[in-house]
């Protein structure tokens, strides 16, 4: 619920190699009241799901509040 103004994007891959491990099975884990990370889209190769919008921080980059949670859009890339 931060408000941000975006200066970096951050790519991560989500190194989820499961059988179903998509970007609709990663919508849903970011979903859960009890995931303590956010971020803003999730992709794999065929859909892309958007979780915040693009002026509010999310908790993707491990670094607490700096400026890859702070500073930078979260983009999830599926493994599988």
């Amino acid at each position: 619920g931060n408000y941000m103004k975006p200066l970096y994007i951050t790519v991560h891959n989500t190194a989820n190699t499961a059988k179903g491990a998509n970007a609709a099975s990663h919508a849903s884990f970011v979903k859960r009241s009890s995931t303590g990370v956010s971020w803003h889209y999730t992709v794999d190769d065929s859909v892309i799901y958007q979780h915040l919008p693009l002026n509010e921080n999310g908790w993707h980059a491990g670094d607490g509040r700096g400026t890859g949670n702070m500073k930078s859009i979260g983009i999830e890339i599926c493994e599988n």
